[in-house]
Order: structure tokens, then sequence, then C-alpha cells
């Protein structure tokens, strides 16, 4: 086997078509450190590749990896030239690539501040760059894998477009993964608003991946002489993917008005569809960069794009790193359970006000959003709780029994029901705090709790008549202080209004798929699986419906859509 600790890789700038278009370079080198060794494929400890054959489905060996030749020097793998960017040695280095730099774009120090692990029994997710012809692409947790397909263009009739050549698509899915493993309650959701978060959060790692191009970012700049407020390929999500089935659009674009309440202005969503639902987050959160953008240009002094462009690139640095600590870091902040996009803004506000006490205009600026897309119908919606503590923090991180008493001992004031609970796995966790000159090291331990309640079903007759909902709470404790800076729960008594209103959001969803046949009685999944493996089922104890794998079947029936 051969090991080394850096390698060189290529990663496509831009969907390969749309940057001949426009001009823009189509693949840039990047430069990867400190993993523990490389392997043909190409594999690493948290990634592998795995290529097949299309006419015969057989596995192919690995792309190879040449070692540096000298202790300073690179590796890089045996790809084909740029030139031909449709050879399976590409297209595998190019997709291994992308995932790479989205995982890593999680675990950097200022964000979770610490490697992803996946919500699989397994250290490697597999990539399949060529898992077959169709216009899809997915992230599926009981196979570990991202799986990658290819179609014709409707365009060119000689001409296959490989999902595995698109950054944004690669991006989108492989932040699935990441979020799986953060979230893993999400993959059963059945909420829309917690699957719609994952498509956003997905389309928002696209958008950051971006935005890591120096390439695409100095071309995009001077198109539109540093105005980010013009439609760009930095707000557009998988325009090859959609031009090559004959749309004249990105297949979704961040630069919206997207709405919950199109009454008030704004366009309105299908609040079942999460792909088109998430995209009133993801607008508020675009929204929310170009604020942090404009901002930005002041703060490196710039009024006008001509002479100064390179300022207009570092504005746009500033403001892409911190939507990227903004988003991300909340996270490790949402409860356990079905979640709302209101309580992924309360994260928000929680991390960055436990980050930022003293600078309130981002979350000002999230709430505005918030409020504008009616995912909120007022501000207090988004109060954070703030509390005192003193506890032995790295006693309560390492046993489950100091744990759950904490826990048992505190209902009343918790909240927690009288029923059984589940106290979840802690995390202690750093993650760097950047403010102009000032930088340090945070220390939390993250505490969450997790609970089932139960709501009426009313969604068929062959379904029972009640459901079972998984609900819960998040704590952030602080090690420098031994304080308990945060608590963010679900299941809010004193907004009924959101619950009623995520209440009827689940009922809708849950007849569309029963409609649809997405959503089965376990007893027709059980007698006809695999038939139906793309599809959630409805397991059910004593008249209660529990619901299983919503997100695997939206991410394989509904793929990349």
């Amino acid at each position: 086997m051969v090991t080394a600790m850096k390698a060189r890789l290529p990663l496509i700038v831009q969907d390969k078509l749309v940057a001949q278009a426009k001009g823009i370079e189509s693949v840039e080198l990047i430069e990867v450190r400190d993993e523990e060794y490389f392997l043909d494929g190409p594999i690493i400890k948290s990634i592998a590749v795995v290529d097949f054959d299309p006419a015969t489905s057989t596995v192919l060996p690995g792309v190879p990896f040449d070692p540096p030749t000298t202790e300073d020097g690179w590796g890089e793998y045996r790809a084909a030239s740029t030139n031909a960017l449709d050879s399976p040695s590409f297209i595998n280095v190019n997709a291994f690539a992308t995932v790479l730099l989205t995982k890593r774009m999680f675990e950097e120090p200022d964000v979770l501040g610490r490697e992803v692990k996946w919500a699989f029994d397994g250290p490697q997710l597999f990539v399949v760059p060529r898992a077959g012809a169709w216009a899809n692409a997915y992230y599926e947790r009981d196979s570990r894998s991202l799986q990658l397909f290819y179609f014709p263009s409707v365009r060119r009739s000689d001409r296959l477009i490989f999902t595995a050549l698109s950054r944004d698509i690669v991006a989108h899915e492989t932040a699935h993964a990441v979020l799986d493993g953060i979230a893993p309650d999400l993959y059963d959701a059945i909420t829309p608003q917690s699957l719609a978060l994952h498509e956003a959060v997905a389309d928002l790692s696209a958008f950051m991946m971006a935005t890591r191009s120096e390439v695409l970012c100095e071309a995009i700049l001077n198109a539109v002489q540093g105005d980010l407020t013009k439609y760009t390929a930095l707000s557009s999500i998988a325009e090859e993917y959609a031009s090559e089935q004959g749309e004249d659009r990105p297949l979704r674009n961040l630069f919206n008005d997207a709405t919950l309440d199109p009454s008030k202005g704004g366009s309105p969503v299908d609040r079942s569809n999460p792909h088109e639902l998430g995209t009133v987050l993801s607008g508020a959160m675009y929204s929310v960069f170009l604020r942090m953008y404009k901002a930005a240009t002041t703060e490196v002094g710039v009024s006008s794009y001509s002479g100064s462009p390179a300022r207009y690139e570092k504005a746009l640095f500033l403001a892409s790193q911190r939507l990227k600590r903004v988003m991300f870091r909340a996270l490790d902040y949402l409860p356990p359970g079905d979640v709302s996009f209101a309580d992924y803004g309360r994260a928000m506000i929680a991390s960055d006000q436990k980050f930022y006490p003293n600078h309130e205009e981002t979350r000002e600026w999230i709430r505005d959003e918030f409020l504008e897309r009616a995912i909120v119908s007022d501000r207090s919606s988004l109060r954070v709780a703030v509390n005192p503590g003193g506890e032995d923090l790295e006693t309560m991180a390492r046993s489950d029994w100091t744990a759950y008493r904490f826990a048992n001992e505190r209902r009343d004031w918790l909240g927690l029901p009288s029923g059984p609970f589940e106290v979840k796995p802690r995390l202690i966790v750093k993650k760097k705090y950047y403010h102009k000159d000032e930088n340090k090291t945070v220390r939390e331990l993250i505490f969450k709790i997790g609970w089932d309640v139960c709501e009426d079903n009313d969604i068929g007759a062959e379904f029972p008549k009640s459901r079972r909902l998984t609900v819960g709470m998040t704590m952030v404790f602080g090690f420098d202080d031994n304080r308990l800076h945060t608590i963010l729960r679900t299941d809010h008594k004193d907004l009924q209004d959101e619950q009623v209103e995520q209440k009827k959001d689940r009922d809708s969803t849950l007849r569309w798929m029963a409609a649809k046949g997405l959503l089965l009685p376990f007893r027709v999944y059980q007698e006809y699986s695999p038939l139906f493996n793309t599809r959630a089922y409805a397991d059910s104890t004593i008249e209660m419906m529990h619901i299983k794998g919503t997100g695997r079947m939206l991410h394989m029936s509904g793929g990349f859509r």
C-alpha cells in the first residue's frame, strides 16, 4: 500500500458546460494536507471511491496514486488530462476531491471543530461516481454511499451528463451525509420543514463550496462589477443539470423571495415538497449573506469596482466565512427529533450569541429575514433562553448515569415529560472564535435529550389513528465558566401557533405520500420489499404509527430535485 500525507487534486470549478459558456476555467488544482494515507481509488480513511463498468456492472480498479518523490513533494492521482473531463479517471478523482473538501469545510476549527462521523456504523462513505443511467444523485445511509448517476443530454444527443462532474450536486449530496451524521433523527422525520432543512443546508453547502473557488469568484465579480445583488453563478444551483434536461433556468436559485405566506408578499412554495420548501430557508440565508457582503465592502473600504477588484474578493471571502460559521456551527445546537426552520433559526441565534455576545447585527438580519418570509410570526419567536449553571461538565460528558441524573433531577425546570426520555451521547467540541484581530478557542459541552409524543394521525383508514413523533432539547454548556448557556427545544408550549402549523404540514405531506404510494403500511412494505426500496413505511405498534425512511425515500425517489 502507498501512503502519503498530502496530495494535489483536480477539482471542477463550475459545471463543465456552464463554465465553458461563461469563459471560466474548467478545473483548478487544490492541495489537501494531513490525511493519514492516500490509496488507489481514490481512498482515504473516511472516503472510498467505488467505480463500476456501466456495461458489465463489474467493479473497476481504482485510479492509481503516485506518492511524492521528495520529502516536501505532493502526491497525485493519475487522472486523465483536464482536456478529457469525461474520462472515468477524472470523474472519479473530481468526485472524491469535491466530497473531501465539502466534508472538511464542516470540520474546520471555526465550524464544528472536529472530524465528521457518519451516521452509519463504518468509517468510510462510499462514493459511486458512475452509478448508472438516471438523471439523479442521492445519499443513502443503508448502503453508506453517495450514488451519482449520468443521463443523456436533451440538447446534445451525443453527450452524457455526469452528476459527478457537478460541484453543486456532489457538494449537495455530501452535505446530506454530513448532516445525517450530526442530526440523524432528521433521516426519519415527518415534519416537512425537517426534511426541507436537509435540502436547504445541502444547497447552502453547494453555495459555500462555490465561494471557495478563487477562479470562479474572480470571474463572477468581474462580470457583475462587484454587485452580487445581480443573478450570478454563486446563487444558482445545478445549472448544467437543469439545462441539459431542457430547462432555461438553474434547478434552484438562492437569490429568491420564497415565503411561507405569499399573502404578505413574495413567491409561494409547495409546503409539502421539501426541495421547494427548502428555498424559503436557503433564500433567507442568501439574503443574510448579501447583507454581510455589503457590510464587508464597507469594512474593507471600497465603493466602486474599478481599480479595486482584490478588495471585493476580500469582502466576498469575509462574508462567506461569517455566513459559514453562523449556519453550520448551529447544526450542533439543533434539538433532536423533528425540527422546524424556526428551531434552526433559534439555533443560529444561540450559537452566534454565544460566540459574539456584543455583536447583534447578524442576529437582527436573521430575525428580519425569518419574519419577512413568514418563518416566524414575530421576532420574539426567535428568542433564546440563557441560564446560569455550575456543573462537573467533564463527568457529565463521560458518564451516562451522571447525565441522566442531571436531567431527571431537573425534570420540572427543564420541562421534561413525566414518562421516559433518552439522553443522547454528549459531545465536547472546540471551536475557534474570530473577530477582527482577536481569536481564541471556545470549549463546549453539547447535551441532547429526546422523547416521543403522540398526535392524531388522520391520513387514511389503512393507517393507525395515532402516530409517534420524536421531539427534544439541546443544552449547551461552556467549560470556561461551567455555565449552562443555552436551552433549545422543539415542543414549545408558548409557541402554539407554530406547533399547529407544523402539525398541518405533517398531515398534508403524509397524505400526499400515501396517495402517491410513497408511504406504505408496514405489512405491505415488508411483504413486497425490496420492490419498494424507495418508499417510506409506517411501522405500527399497538395502533401507534412511527414513520421510517422518509429521508431515504425523498433522496432516492425525488433525488436531487
